[in-house]
Formats: C-alpha cells, structure tokens, sequence
C-alpha cells in the first residue's frame, strides 16, 4: 500500500539584507596630505638617470616622498647595467641605482681570457654613466657595476644575466666593414681604369697599320 502525500508548509522569510557601506562618503575627498599640509606626490626621482640629484635632497627641496630603500646600515643590492656602447678601445657603461643607500659606484673589468681583474676609481651617489677607455680593439670584457656605502658593497653576478650588475661586450675591430668594401672598390676601379688605357693603347697601335696598307 503506497504511502499517503503528506504536503508542508515550509514559511518563507524574507532575504537577509547585507550590511550596505557607509553613506557618508565623498567623491571630492581630498587627497591625503604631507606634514607640512601639502598634497601627497611622489619625488621626480628617476634611478637610470645620470646626475640625479639623490631622493632625500629632492624630499627636503620639494617636500615630495622617496621609494622605500634600505638604511645605510644594509649592504646595498647589486645595479643593473642597462645599456653598454663600445667602440674600438672605449665602453660606455650605464647603470640604475638599487633601491639601497648609496654612497658611491666603481666599475670592475677583465679581458674574458685574462684573470686579472681592473678597477676605477670610486664616482659619486649621482653618477649613471661611466666610460672606459684604453682597451684593446676586437676583445671581448667582462664588467661589473658595484655599489657601496658603510655596509659593505653590492655582490657580484658572475653570470652576467641580462640587466644584472655584470655585463659582457666586445669592442670593436680596427677596421670597420666600410673600410674593406671601400678598398675593395678601391682597387676594383684601379683595375678598370689599367684595362680602359690598355685597350686604348692598343687601338693606337693598331691604328697606323691600317692607314698604310691603303
């Protein structure tokens, strides 16, 4: 015998209303402001550029805020060389700064065949860029940038990874490829030029020898 239906009657409630935000808000809310009771803003600092006046000078000057960097008492993190321009014997190297307390850069290089290792005199917290000269033609280098303060100075990445503080380049040759292909067209314009009197010499002792047997 089948059980009978039995219907129930279940009470509906209505929905629970979700906490709403506070209404008290304004769209036009100012900015939140320095100490001084200036806006807010952010230091024109920028870490790749050459001559940059350091941040916490701009702070003082602009009343604007750093990037966070490390006190310094920490031993700063390594530059990233961002770009290297050679020539024949000079490498123009270019670095930005680590979010560190820096009190200044050196370079140090080698030949990539050659153990002995070279060092430049210590430049200033502002300097980006530093050109080395007297290097040989047609070699391959080996460049680190390292920063220093009290702490200590910045590791070396002896795998030279790409926007690492260490970098690999090559100089280039005594002769540039323009030079060959301008001798080249050099002596092939000689030899046109020995061929077209050659022949025209011949024609002229030819010449004679036809008007006598008439």
């Amino acid at each position: 015998r089948p059980c009978p239906l039995t219907r129930l009657r279940v009470p509906l409630q209505s929905p629970r209303k979700l906490p709403q935000p506070p209404q008290n808000y304004n769209d036009n809310a100012e900015s939140p402001l320095l100490p001084s009771g200036r806006p807010l803003k952010l230091c024109n600092y920028n870490r790749c550029r050459d001559k940059q006046i350091p941040c916490e000078e701009l702070m003082k000057k602009e009343d604007c805020l750093c990037p966070g960097v490390t006190g310094p008492k920490v031993q700063p993190d390594p530059p990233r060389i961002q770009e290297v321009i050679a020539s024949r014997s000079t490498a123009s190297i270019h670095w930005c700064a680590p979010t560190s307390t820096v009190e200044g850069y050196f370079l140090i290089y080698r030949k990539v065949e050659v153990q002995d290792v070279m060092k430049t005199p210590v430049f200033n917290q502002t300097t980006r860029i530093e050109t080395l000269s007297g290097l040989d033609f047609d070699t391959s280098y080996f460049v680190c940038v390292v920063a220093s303060n009290k702490a200590g100075t910045s590791p070396i990445d002896l795998k030279a990874k790409q926007y690492g503080p260490c970098h690999v380049f090559q100089t280039k040759p005594r002769f540039s490829v323009w030079f060959f292909v301008g001798l080249v067209a050099i002596l092939v314009l000689l030899v046109i030029i020995i061929g077209v009197a050659a022949w025209h010499c011949r024609l002229k002792r030819k010449s004679p020898r036809a008007h006598g047997s008439l």
